[in-house]
């Protein structure tokens, strides 16, 4: 059983600042090429054998990110915090290998029982969508897809930049906080935005760990923890809004791209 071959949602953006509307076709292509590796061949098969069942996904944030410290002793209240995600994939063991693969080597990834042309692995479930992640909000937003039965030990997420309906509540950035860092006397008002360029693989977030075995019924949930976006940021330097060229940017880069910024559950039926 296949799906019909799905692409993320492509628009063209509008109010977008004027720094980056002059690279928004490059950011299509990014878009398409974050999907590219895992598109389905209809008709065919990966032949893991497995058969392919109704399942949920779910991804939020939690409201523990509203208030915490930094391991440098800030404490940090955030007011925002919003990450744009999408596709994301959920990974069979490494040590699973469908027998297209052995006997083709150079295959294209297939929907559910196919696998991940970057690096072999089979991909259990796939959710093509673009999320706008709200970090501080524990409600999660929940879809119906479909699922391999079967082991999953992992997920790849992509960030992606934001199509037009999101564009207004990043500011047009794939990332956006904003927020007050306090030390002592020291008050420090502080606004930011991540822009990842237009590297697929720089936007291609791997190693979350995930222990499920998909079956009939159950939810994947992936749940954004804003807290470690911030947690090398030195608030001493910020003057407001985060310089493109400064610390607080590239800390950001550095912590919205960590495994350790995401975590996977899954609830069986």
């Amino acid at each position: 059983m296949t799906r019909p071959i799905q692409l993320p949602v492509l628009c063209v953006r509008s109010a977008v600042p004027a720094h980056r509307s002059a690279v928004l076709s490059s950011r299509i292509a990014v878009l398409f090429a974050l999907a590219l590796p895992f598109l389905p061949t209809p008709g065919c098969g990966a032949g893991t054998g497995a058969p392919i069942v109704d399942a949920s996904f779910a991804i939020g944030g939690s409201d523990a990110a509203r208030s915490f410290a930094t391991s440098a002793g800030w404490q940090v209240e955030l007011t925002e915090a919003r990450i744009v995600l999408g596709p994301i994939y959920a990974l069979a063991p490494r040590d699973e290998v469908p027998m297209a693969l052995r006997l083709w080597p150079t295959s294209v990834a297939r929907a559910h029982g196919g696998f991940d042309a970057l690096d072999g692995r089979i991909v259990r479930m796939e959710v093509l969508d673009q999320f706008l992640v709200d970090a501080l909000a524990p409600e999660p937003q929940i879809i119906a897809t479909l699922a391999e039965e079967g082991r999953a030990t992992e997920l790849s997420v992509g960030i992606l930049p934001p199509v037009d309906r999101h564009v207004e509540a990043t500011r047009g950035f794939d990332v956006w906080v904003e927020g007050t860092a306090r030390q002592g006397e020291t008050e420090v008002p502080f606004s930011g935005g991540l822009d990842l360029g237009d590297d697929p693989m720089a936007r291609r977030v791997q190693n979350i760990d995930l222990d499920a075995s998909l079956a009939e019924g159950g939810t994947l949930q992936l749940l954004v923890d804003a807290r470690v976006w911030l947690d090398g940021v030195d608030f001493d330097r910020v003057d407001g809004e985060f310089a493109l060229d400064g610390q607080a940017h590239a800390a950001l880069r550095v912590g919205a791209r960590r495994p350790t910024a995401f975590s996977a559950t899954y609830q069986a039926p």
